[in-house]
């Protein structure tokens, strides 16, 4: 279903927001957090052009992260839970994608973010970045 969406967005030109409760990136959560097969759906995902998935929301891991992946341009953002809040229980945020950045506009526990979009069928050559400074071993619940 997925890869059949995403094959009609591009035919389209469409741009497309993924939303999931568990995480697919590893750079965007803990190893134990990552969806089952989650290779298999990040290789539907980097099978369109780069720039057409922008963005790719997750929960599933209550810490939250982020990771970019570098051969497509799609932000892995892990929103964090209310749970882990002291004293402030807010955690969420606003969403806003354009042609050239997805912000997202944070409350409480979910950082502010702006995130560059890569023009649509762009090749990329970053490296996969995780800004959310935790390490793997505090990822682990």
């Amino acid at each position: 279903w997925l890869q059949t969406q995403l094959e009609e967005a591009v035919v389209a030109g469409e741009r497309v927001v993924v939303l999931s409760h568990v995480p697919v990136h590893p750079g965007a959560t803990a190893t134990v957090a990552l969806l089952w097969n989650y290779d298999q759906v990040l290789a539907v995902l980097r099978a369109v052009p780069p720039g057409t998935i922008p963005l790719f929301l997750a929960g599933h891991w209550h810490c939250g992260g982020y990771a970019e992946d570098h051969l497509t341009g799609t932000h892995h953002v892990t929103l964090p839970s209310p749970l882990n809040a002291d004293g402030d229980p807010r955690a969420h945020c606003v969403v806003e994608v354009t042609e050239k950045e997805v912000k997202v506009q944070g409350v409480g526990l979910v950082p502010t973010r702006t995130l560059r979009v890569p023009a649509l069928g762009k090749r990329l050559g970053r490296s996969s970045v995780r800004d959310d400074g935790m390490d793997e071993e505090a990822r682990q619940p």
